[in-house]
């Protein structure tokens, strides 16, 4: 009984405490903290430098303590970059956007 609850610790400041190797499945939630906030913002009214900005103040600023305590894996670390990006240029569920670059 004292291996299986020394496998899952819970979470201290919203980071896993993991006592194994760390996959992608378990930063799973930092890619649906990230989208959750994305789809609460109404950006259709912003320009694009006022995207750029919100992006980087808000979505890209969500996983910095996890990022300074464990090591991400890669997969995780495109899917944010991924879901800013289309939180840029206007990407959502209901079409795509245009990319100007």
């Amino acid at each position: 009984m004292i291996t299986i609850l020394s496998k899952y610790l819970g979470k201290y400041l919203g980071v896993s405490l993991l006592h194994s190797h760390a996959n992608t499945s378990s930063y799973t939630y930092l890619s649906q903290i990230v989208q959750s906030r994305f789809n609460g913002w109404t950006t259709k009214n912003f320009f694009l430098p006022g995207k750029i900005t919100l992006a980087k103040t808000v979505l890209a600023t969500i996983p910095n303590y996890t990022m300074q305590s464990t090591i991400i894996p890669r997969k995780t670390c495109l899917e944010l970059e991924r879901l800013i990006k289309h939180s840029i240029w206007g990407n959502s569920s209901d079409g795509k956007g245009i990319h100007m670059v």
